[in-house]
Order: C-alpha cells, then structure tokens, then sequence
C-alpha cells in the first residue's frame, strides 16, 4: 500500500516530500479558511501542528513511518469532518 512505499533507505526521500506536501496543503487550507473568516480554519491549523509534531518524533526517534501516514490521513479526515460541522464565524 501507500504508506508501505515509505519504509526503508529507498522510502526515506519520498516520506519526506509527502510530508513536505501534506503540511504545505494543511497550512494552505488553514491560511484560505482564515483569510475568509471561517471558523473551520482552527480545525486545519490543529492538523497542521499536529501533523508538523508527529514528522518531527518520528524523524528524532526514527519511529514507523507507515503510523505516521495513516495518522497524517486520518487527521486530514478529522479536520474535514470538524470543518464541515463548524458554521462560519460572522
């Protein structure tokens, strides 16, 4: 699967763009929800600084990087379904 790919020497490089990727869009969406005063911005700035802590443990304690990306996937599900639910702030 996906997150298989980013095990090992070979995968090192590839974990590392995914992730570079992933917190870029997150901020992204986080900066646009916010600029348009959406309340859902606060949900994609908690995936952005939750997904920023988990690479950073992972990299200094060389843990799964597999976790790391079905985390990263379920987190981008939990901002989207919080965003979804949140009204836009007036």
């Amino acid at each position: 699967a996906f997150a298989d790919q980013m095990q090992g020497r070979a995968g090192g490089e590839d974990f590392d763009i995914f992730c570079e990727l992933l917190a870029g869009w997150i901020a992204e969406r986080a900066r646009t929800e916010a600029h348009a005063s959406m309340k859902s911005a606060t949900a994609w700035a908690a995936a952005y600084a939750e997904l920023n802590h988990s690479i950073r443990q992972t990299n200094a304690l060389n843990l799964d990087r597999r976790q790391l990306v079905m985390q990263a996937f379920e987190a981008l599900r939990d901002a989207a379904e919080r965003s979804q639910n949140e009204p836009a702030a007036n």
